[in-house]
């Protein structure tokens, strides 16, 4: 892999194909779309307030459809496209850096906002979630794994520091004692795919390395194959679905029950793969010009999935998980759902985003720091906004821009200011501008 074009394969590359811009070792569009996919999320995780039947900070007497299937939509290939994002990111930084180097690197880059979330970040976005929506704590229906890791809030009591500080030691005690995937999914909070991403590149670390080394061979042998348009669409998923329509019926789950991500094997494994597809694709310059090529086709068909899979639930039709036909064809659409339109956005950051600029350095550096600020922010904002009486389309508005507003000043005025705080948020130090000029 990594391979340069020869004669023969550049006549197959797109003519639009512009020249991918690379600085320091690092992919602009990457960069790009990580920093809109981070910013997207604040929007995503505060519109639902006020357009689903249930979220984390209040319970809402409407149910908007749109939005539902909007942000199951979004949700299906999110986390997908991160993961596709992250092994593509990781063919780069093995291009200039030791393994040893890469592992220690993701270590202290993540573990340190890890451990910021969970002893600082999630007890003060759990407080004031329990604040905003006391039902949590009332009904055991309702995310139980709330009730277990706080008493009921008093809001009369929000300012006594002794109260503040009762809750924060019940929630440490149980955290430990009643650990579970469930809990742990609040104590995390919003960076709970972080762990599954430290697991998965760890995983694929030693296949990277074959794939460079003795198994180039088998990367061109790939690369070949996978730039076909039908191979790229319809087989990049196939893998997955094959991992999903093994693992759906739970045996695994219910063999490894009470492990880290023993909640959600098929997930996990489909991320596994879209890390592997990253890595692939930013191996192979045939297979990232296939990749542009095809980007509208794949968002247009991801888009189609979505919908036949959404009626389909919508009238009760879903398959049980098992391996009849019709239970492996909906498993493969579902992986589609994710597939396809991660692969889609991908293209079209490839095409598109390929703009280095000084905005799109200062937005790299601040991408990370701004997404772990943001859980608790919003959940700050949403409670004392939804006190007044605006109307709902106005508050919402407000919660996006205060909670936006704010973790940018954070990180502006704090977090890039010391070491001690680019460390503990996951921002790289500044480095000496040995960038070309800008275009």
């Amino acid at each position: 892999m990594g391979m340069p074009i020869t004669h023969a394969s550049k006549h197959m590359l797109p003519r639009a194909a512009p020249p991918h811009q690379v600085y320091g070792g690092r992919r602009v569009e990457l960069d790009w779309l990580r920093t809109i996919v981070v910013l997207a999320t604040i929007p995503f995780h505060a519109i639902p307030i006020f357009g689903v039947e249930r979220t984390i900070f209040m319970l809402s007497a409407e149910s908007n459809p749109v939005l539902r299937f909007v942000g199951g939509f979004v949700l299906t290939w999110g986390i997908p496209l991160i993961f596709l994002m992250a092994g593509a990111s990781t063919k780069c930084a093995l291009d200039r850096r030791s393994p040893g180097r890469y592992v220690k690197e993701r270590f202290t880059r993540l573990a340190a906002p890890l451990l910021l979330m969970v002893f600082v970040f999630a007890p003060l976005q759990l407080y004031f979630i329990l604040l905003n929506n006391p039902d949590l704590l009332q009904n055991p229906r309702l995310i139980p794994q709330y009730g277990a890791l706080a008493t009921f809030p008093e809001p009369d009591r929000l300012s006594d520091i002794v109260y503040f500080f009762q809750q924060y030691l019940h929630y440490l005690v149980t955290s430990v004692r009643q650990y579970s995937p469930a809990v742990g999914s609040v104590v995390l909070g919003h960076l709970w795919f972080v762990p599954r991403l430290l697991a998965v590149s760890l995983v694929c670390l030693p296949l990277a390395l074959y794939l460079r080394g003795r198994g180039l061979r088998v990367a061109k042998y790939i690369a070949a194959y996978g730039a076909h348009p039908l191979v790229l669409l319809a087989g990049g998923g196939l893998i997955p679905a094959i991992l999903a329509a093994i693992l759906q019926s739970g045996w695994l789950t219910h063999t490894t029950a009470g492990w880290l991500f023993s909640d959600d094997w098929p997930s996990f494994f489909l991320d596994l793969v879209m890390f592997l597809y990253g890595y692939l694709i930013y191996s192979s310059a045939r297979l990232r010009a296939t990749v542009q090529t095809m980007a509208i086709p794949a968002l247009i068909l991801g888009i189609v999935c979505s919908i036949v899979v959404g009626i389909v639930i919508a009238l009760g039709r879903a398959p049980v998980h098992n391996y009849s036909p019709a239970s492996l064809l909906f498993v493969f659409a579902e992986t589609l759902m994710a597939w396809l339109p991660a692969l889609a956005l991908l293209g079209l950051a490839i095409r598109y985003l390929d703009v280095p600029s000084h905005l799109q350095r200062y937005l790299t550096d601040a991408a990370f720091p701004v997404f772990v600020l943001h859980g608790p922010l919003l959940a700050i904002s949403t409670y004392y906004l939804l006190q007044t009486p605006l109307p709902s389309f106005v508050q919402v508005v407000l919660i996006i821009t205060v909670t936006v507003i704010s973790a940018f000043a954070i990180y502006e005025f704090v977090v890039r200011r010391t070491p001690v705080t680019r460390f503990l948020f996951g921002a790289k130090a500044p480095k000496a501008e040995s960038h070309p000029p800008l275009r």
